[in-house]
């Protein structure tokens, strides 16, 4: 049986309109799930957002022949769905860890760091008021444990984004401090990371029709000798879907 986050992801994607889809605090590994299951279903990941208690995925319809292709094979069995490759799902975690540890979503952290800090600091003047000296210290520790998470944070950011150019990815840069990577031959959102608004009876992108090419830019090649991660759109050459459709 489906859990209740992945029956809420069908109940959106059978909308055929682009969403956002809200989920509180979760592990990589949930988050690139939710990524994979929509891209299963004809849908395609445009950005996650972080907000203050909580994480916004951005999917819109996949036009592209082979995602309609993809979901009419398996809407017949919607919840169900076939298992997802080791290879794809990381392949999405880093694509979600790159979008949540850019500048934007530590800018939208900082605040809430700070808030932490102070009360951390006032607690330590009320329960160590006969050693201001002792609770500064102690406030001083908290700073630069918050500084080494940035520090953590950027790296992992810059980790992601080598990892998705060695996959294939392009990197699309729609305004100064804004960089997001496309999967190979698609083409970005405008303004990417926001899902586009439905205009009233506007038409929704028909089986068969092809997504244009984005650029046409070449790929960039990994570092001599670096381990190359599967290029995207490979990761189902062995057959990840055996045993599917269910008997």
């Amino acid at each position: 049986m489906a859990d209740r986050q992945t029956v809420q992801l069908f109940e959106h994607m059978r909308r055929g309109m682009p969403f956002e889809f809200t989920t509180k605090m979760s592990m990589m590994k949930r988050l690139a799930t939710l990524v994979s299951t929509a891209e299963l279903f004809g849908y395609q990941y445009t950005g996650a957002r972080q907000e203050t208690f909580s994480i916004k995925l951005l999917f819109t319809p996949d036009p592209s022949p082979q995602a309609q292709a993809r979901a009419a094979q398996y809407w017949p069995y919607a919840p169900q769905m076939p298992g997802i490759p080791p290879q794809t799902l990381e392949l999405n975690k880093k694509r979600v860890l790159f979008d949540l540890t850019g500048k934007a979503a530590l800018i939208k952290r900082l605040p809430v760091l700070g808030v932490v800090v102070l009360l951390a600091f006032l607690r330590s003047l009320i329960s160590l008021g006969s050693s201001p000296a002792l609770a500064l210290g102690y406030a001083g520790g908290l700073v630069v444990l918050g500084g080494v998470g940035v520090w953590i944070n950027l790296l992992r950011h810059k980790k992601a984004g080598a990892y998705l150019q060695a996959a294939g990815f392009v990197r699309y840069e729609p305004a100064p401090g804004q960089v997001f990577f496309l999967p190979p031959g698609s083409q970005p959102q405008q303004p990417y990371g926001q899902p586009q608004p439905q205009q009233y009876g506007g038409q929704q992108p028909q089986y068969g029709q092809q997504a244009p090419g984005y650029g046409g830019q070449a790929q960039p090649q990994p570092p001599y000798g670096a381990p190359q991660p599967p290029q995207y759109g490979q990761q189902g050459q062995q057959g990840p879907y055996n045993n599917w459709p269910p008997q």
